[in-house]
């Protein structure tokens, strides 16, 4: 687990192997879940400092994970991102391991134990309708789109 601290002591953990794109098969959530859990982390930069959470049914779960399972495998190779704040979704379908998509830096979607992916605007789009209304989320997914 990662951990990031801001100058205000707003720590925000990010459960993925940092730096390491190739580990394994790629990135794969269950085609037809019934359910998604995302647990939205806010940057290190976030006053409030608080992870905010929202469940979506069967529909809005299965197109994040069509997304997710369609997202572009991230290339072997050394990365040169933009600068990011930790500023993520943490996802869980059913009963699996969770992926973690971050909505800044180099936007990939990752997985212990396995390849990572490039988070896409069709992730975006799908993610939108279950992000909090507050916080900057909401912001970072328009601007993936």
């Amino acid at each position: 687990m990662t951990t990031r601290t801001a100058a205000d002591g707003c720590v925000t953990k990010l459960p993925i192997p940092v730096g390491l794109t190739h580990l394994g098969p790629p990135v794969r959530v269950p085609a037809l879940p019934s359910t998604v859990d995302l647990t939205w982390i806010p940057t290190i930069n976030d006053r409030t400092c608080k992870q905010q959470h929202t469940k979506g049914r069967q529909a809005q779960a299965r197109a994040v994970a069509a997304a997710i399972n369609s997202a572009p495998m991230a290339q072997d190779g050394t990365y040169n991102c933009p600068e990011g704040a930790g500023l993520g979704v943490v996802a869980t379908f059913d009963q699996s391991p969770p992926v973690v998509v971050s909505l800044d830096g180099c936007r990939f979607i990752q997985q212990y134990f396995s390849s990572a992916r490039y988070a896409t605007s069709q992730t975006a789009a799908a993610l939108l309708p279950l992000s909090p209304p507050t916080g900057t989320w909401r912001s970072a997914l328009r601007l993936s789109r």
